[in-house]
């Protein structure tokens, strides 16, 4: 630590004696030519005087000293106290200087007495600007990240509103298990609340691997891991990224606020600048705008914005890897327990997962969504995605790509209140040869199936497009690929938009509010198609339906689309050698899959019958798409669900079709 001095230079002054003292008295002299003089050697925030005369060749000539001027040394890279503050809840330590942030950091990972479960405040904004930050809490010396205990916080944080700017981790570990992020492990109690960070987060695991033991790295801007942590009115701008140099069984977790979570966020938002990135390279990785992955918890309320990229990529360090999987989101990667609800996401970038990993078994995995890439939960409802830029997963053997989800097996109770705008693109891909190699895509869901419940009340408006494409089964819906019931969902695809499946060595399937009904039924749902549909199979079977692109049950298990209707004013593209189906209703049905009492019109001549299989027939075509004609088919269809399906929602006329609406 050093003081600078400068002063007005005396006219024939030989020289400058000056003087510094701390406040006991203590003191350095020292003799220079010139106007100015530096202190080196200093106590950081430590208070001195000084003072200064010149010099004459001529001793009798000197001038006497200058009055004593006070003055304090800055503090060092780590500061001796906090501004304030006892650590009560009452009066929390307050943090207004980047030292004071330090000291914070350094008392947490000591393990201070006092300070793990303290609470602590911002009283200004923060610049890190040239430091390289070690994280509060930093979780090291623990083996297991799900069973952590050592090294974390568990106290308040409240940053009132101010800003952590340029915070910047850029570390290599060959740690089990390391956490990077403003904050590192947050054991149960931690709180984080109103603290805003910009910054850029960088993990590389740098582990040889090959042994028995998982390693994991977690990184957020925020936090990197929180076991019962809390997050609320965080908000988050920049880059995470997470690697793995050589460790075949390693997990990654990227995300803006919060690498990996167990807890809630509340009223949170992420934002991936157009030069920023959050992105997981690993045997396992996981990325997210917001979270990497959630095990457990509620999300609600919250926002991300990804300008930039958001990437989970399946490293391939040319050894065998056993199914490795990406997964990628534009709010979470992945959540298995983690319930989302009334969240705000909007893509104008990329959300990418990649596994292209061909060892040992060509069985590489890759699921996105606009929301999340994997769920395993309830979803709480009222959530909406609006995608400008893409949201694609490309992947050996299955990849499956949602505007909202991409894939959901068997878990949660339903989903609800779910919309994606689409005039960017949806695309799942695969590359493999296997058998069950299939790639699904849909505009709120990619592929989805539920422990209890149904897929309800959700809507896709697409001027853009959404794709799948697999070397051996391809699947598309506009609102989902595959499904088990769906009830009360819609479609609204634009003149520009399409839909599209292409496959090269089994089927291709496309459908106007779902590809395939894997199980359930589609109820009271519709679509108005005015863009382009199309199913192309190089080997196989293409089907294409206005609401289903396959409805095929067994007699154990019969599936049905009742009180459907669809408006077509589209082109349609259905070509395979083993049959091309298209229908107005359903593209490819057998006895166990029917239609009942649903109504389609068209505008072109693309659509003969409502049934592809069952082939050209005037049944249930409505005669115009004028209100008489729109209403009679209404009063039909709500007579059958009131009747089969006890449904509280009934058809009525609103914007030149007909809208489901809540019975009163």
């Amino acid at each position: 630590m050093s003081l600078t001095f400068s002063w007005s230079a005396v006219e024939g002054a030989a020289g400058y004696s000056a003087q510094l003292q701390d406040s006991s008295g203590v003191g350095t002299e020292l003799t220079v030519t010139g106007a100015t003089v530096t202190f080196d050697a200093l106590r950081a925030e430590t208070s001195y005087r000084f003072r200064v005369a010149a010099l004459s060749e001529d001793e009798a000539l000197n001038s006497g000293y200058t009055e004593w001027l006070d003055c304090r040394t800055g503090e060092g890279a780590v500061a001796l106290g906090f501004a304030s503050g006892d650590g009560t809840a009452e009066n929390p330590y307050l943090i207004e200087t980047p030292g004071q942030l330090a000291l914070m950091a350094q008392k947490v990972n000591e393990a201070g007495e006092g300070f793990v479960k303290a609470n602590y405040a911002l009283g200004a904004d923060i610049d890190l600007a040239g430091r390289e930050w070690t994280p509060i809490g930093a979780g090291l010396g623990n083996a297991d990240l799900d069973l952590a205990t050592e090294n974390g916080f568990a106290g308040t944080f409240d940053g009132r509103g101010f800003t952590v700017r340029n915070l910047s981790i850029d570390v290599e570990t060959d740690e089990a298990v390391s956490v990077c992020g403003l904050f590192g492990l947050g054991l149960d109690g931690c709180t984080i609340s109103r603290v805003k960070v910009e910054g850029a987060v960088k993990a590389v695991n740098t582990a040889p691997g090959g042994g028995s033991a998982t390693q994991l790295v977690a990184a957020g801007g925020i936090l990197g891991c929180g076991l019962g942590a809390q997050l609320a009115e965080c908000t988050f701008s920049g880059s995470v990224e997470v690697s793995f140099a050589a460790d075949k069984t390693g997990g990654g977790a990227s995300g803006g606020i919060v690498g990996k979570l167990t807890g809630n966020l509340e009223n949170c938002a992420a934002t991936v600048p157009e030069d920023g990135r959050v992105a997981c390279t690993a045997a396992y990785p996981q990325a997210g705008a917001m979270a990497g992955y959630v095990s457990a918890g509620l999300i609600t309320s919250c926002r991300a914005e990804v300008v930039g990229e958001v990437i989970a990529d399946c490293a391939d360090f040319g050894t065998a890897v056993v199914s490795p999987a990406a997964i990628a989101g534009g709010l979470v990667g992945g959540s298995f327990g983690g319930s989302i609800g009334a969240c705000q996401v909007r893509i104008d970038g990329t959300v990418k997962a990649e596994c292209l990993q061909t060892q040992p078994d060509d069985y590489g995995m890759a699921f996105t969504g606009g929301i999340a890439g994997s769920y395993g939960a309830d979803m709480l409802g009222n959530n909406t995605v609006t995608v400008a830029g893409s949201v694609s997963a490309r992947a050996v053997s299955s990849a499956i790509a949602g505007g909202v989800i991409g894939n959901q097996s068997n878990a949660g109770y339903g989903a609800n209140g779910l919309k994606a705008d689409i005039s960017g693109a949806i695309c799942a891909e695969t590359t493999g040869s296997g058998m069950s190699d299939a790639a699904y895509a849909g505009g709120v869901y990619g592929k989805c199936s539920f422990q209890m419940g149904d897929l309800s009340d959700s809507e896709a408006e697409i001027s853009g497009s959404v794709r799948a494409e697999s070397t051996v089964f391809a699947c598309v819906g506009g609102v989902v690929g595959s499904s088990t019931t769906v009830t009360r969902c819609w479609t609204l695809l634009g003149q520009n938009g399409t839909l599209a499946a292409k496959a090269a060595e089994v089927d291709a399937v496309c459908g106007g509010v779902t590809g395939i009904v894997a199980s359930g039924n589609v109820v009271a749902s519709y679509a108005v198609l005015e863009g382009g549909l199309a199913a192309d199979s190089a080997a196989g079977m293409a089907s294409v339906g206005g609401i289903v692109g396959t409805l095929s049950g067994n007699m154990q298990r019969a599936k049905t689309a009742v009180g459907c209707y669809a408006l077509l004013d589209c082109g349609v593209t259905a070509q395979g050698p083993a049959a091309s189906n298209v229908g107005a209703i359903v593209g490819m049905n057998n006895r166990f899959g029917r239609v009942n009492t649903g109504y389609w019109w068209s505008g072109t001549d693309a659509f003969a019958g409502h049934s592809g299989t069952e082939g050209a027939s005037e049944d249930l075509r409505m005669a115009g798409r004028d209100e008489p004609s729109l209403r009679s088919a209404a009063e039909a269809m709500n007579a059958v669900l009131a009747e089969g399906y006890n449904s509280v929602y009934a058809y009525d006329v609103s914007l030149e079709r007909l809208t489901v609406a809540k019975i009163e």
